[in-house]
């Protein structure tokens, strides 16, 4: 991923037939991200394609949009699984002690005892907290919450979690 890109959501499956998808949203606010006019959507492929967002609402749990052009469920279809990013320049700067889940991937991860646990491969989203996955002599899957993620050195590339190395 280019770093002038940041990823902000994901898109779903089609919601009816007249073009909608379901969208996630990996914003700490959810409804932030559809603040974007414009996304680029990044296929399980590696190919993108800018889209503009044409309207937007919750259903149910979630949200769904419709995305300019896409006026039928097949052409909807096509963008399943497409990662929605968008230009770091369009985003708020974060404020202290936050930090987009784009700028940690990369980063060491060590446990409190200085172990060294690997480095940020990727982010899962879940219902409850975001899930940090860390690759190194074994995988790590750690939640990104106040009790485990303990400080974030962005100048070393650091990150210190409260986690046990044989977990």
């Amino acid at each position: 991923m280019s770093t002038s890109w940041v990823e902000v959501g994901r898109i779903g499956a089609p919601n009816g037939v007249r073009g909608w998808v379901k969208v996630q949203s990996f914003m700490a606010r959810p409804e932030d991200l559809f603040e974007q006019p414009e996304w680029q959507v990044r296929a399980p492929n590696g190919s993108r394609a800018t889209v503009r967002l044409a309207e937007y609402r919750r259903h149910g749990a979630g949200w769904i949009a419709r995305l300019a052009g896409i006026e039928e469920r097949n052409a909807a279809a096509r963008l399943t699984g497409g990662w929605i990013e968008v230009e770091r320049d369009s985003l708020p700067t974060t404020a202290a002690g936050e930090h987009y889940l784009a700028d940690l991937v990369g980063m060491a991860v060590r446990n409190g005892d200085g172990i060294e646990l690997g480095v940020v491969d990727h982010f899962v989203t879940t219902p409850a907290n975001d899930v940090m996955v860390v690759r190194g002599s074994k995988e790590h899957w750690l939640p990104v919450t106040p009790q485990h993620l303990l400080r974030v050195d962005q100048v070393a590339r650091t990150i210190e979690v409260d986690w046990p190395a044989d977990f």
